[in-house]
């Protein structure tokens, strides 16, 4: 009986020498560590979560569009007349040339009766967009052709003279728009520019008649 009473004594003594000598770092706490991370972690709440930068969406300021406008054209300088009187030796194509842009010059300021003997074409087209006129009215006439059928344009430029005869000649007239800009006639009335190509050139006869020099054809029609 007493041996088996010291033989007690001497196990309970053993295991209280190792629960007090024994490392942290024992075989035991590594294999049941005292604490473990999963009851020490933060639980996840939706109301507390800050997301990473890569998480963090941000949103890219919109690109700026500068315009700028273009530069307003330069008006066109017309050709006006530089003759009052007919210098003495003006050969007959500078002569029809003055005429030509007299011609234009007097409908575009106005004066219709001074243009008159500048004019010596028909007048069928003016009579038909006018018929409330009478058909001889001749000044009446070319004050409504340019202040409501057309504006009559001045002269920007003659792109080519020539005498294609001893009393007549030829000129390829750019007008100036009523902007200053170059007038260009496109297509009209449906029609596409291959169809109808845009033209700034226009072709004007003045023929040498019983001595007097005169414009064959009318100031250009806008469609």
């Amino acid at each position: 009986m007493r041996l088996w009473i010291i033989a007690l004594l001497a196990v309970s003594g053993t295991l209280a020498a190792c629960t007090a000598t024994s490392p942290t770092n024992s075989p035991i706490n590594e294999v049941f560590p005292t604490q473990s991370p999963m009851l020490t972690s933060t639980p996840f709440s939706s109301q507390t979560h800050n997301p990473t930068p890569s998480q963090t969406h941000t949103t890219r300021p919109s690109s700026t569009f500068t315009y700028t406008p273009t530069t307003t054209p330069t008006p066109l300088t017309p050709l006006l007349p530089t003759w009052t009187v007919t210098p003495e030796g003006a050969s007959d194509l500078e002569i029809a040339r003055h005429t030509l842009l007299s011609f234009f010059t007097l409908l575009h300021e106005g004066r219709y009766a001074e243009a008159l003997p500048l004019y010596g074409g028909t007048y069928d087209s003016m009579r038909s967009n006018n018929p409330e006129i009478p058909p001889y009215d001749y000044v009446a006439l070319w004050e409504s052709s340019c202040t409501i059928q057309r504006p009559c344009l001045l002269v920007a430029a003659i792109a080519n003279e020539e005498a294609v005869a001893q009393d007549e000649f030829t000129f390829l007239v750019e007008f100036v728009w009523i902007d200053g800009t170059l007038y260009k006639r496109g297509p009209c009335c449906g029609a596409t520019e291959t169809e109808m190509p845009t033209v700034w050139q226009f072709p004007y006869t003045v023929r040498k008649i019983d001595g007097q020099f005169k414009v064959m054809e009318e100031p250009v029609y806008m469609p």
